[in-house]
């Protein structure tokens, strides 16, 4: 993934502010993964401001809650996420 941002595929601002880079990042991250859906919408509105590294460690723990779970990723399981990770937003 470092790559993707490194060569200018995904924007390279921290803050991922800009959302088509946002949503590219978080569709890398989630990819095949089995999802309700609606999410990715919704999950690129919830980590807006976010940086690349809360995005990802946002949804890494979702994935892994959704796999504890044996369900499909859910807004709950982001929504969640968020709020135990409490990611810095400037």
């Amino acid at each position: 993934m470092e790559d993707l941002i490194s060569i200018g595929t995904i924007g390279t601002d921290k803050n991922c502010r800009d959302p088509q880079s946002r949503r590219q990042y978080v569709e890398l991250l989630i990819n095949d993964f089995e999802r309700e859906a609606g999410l990715m919408e919704e999950a690129c509105e919830r980590l807006s401001g976010c940086s690349f590294a809360d995005i990802e460690q946002i949804v890494l723990k979702a994935k892994r809650k959704a796999i504890i779970e044996h369900c499909p990723l859910k807004r709950e399981h982001i929504a969640l996420s968020y709020e135990e990770y409490y990611p810095s937003i400037n």
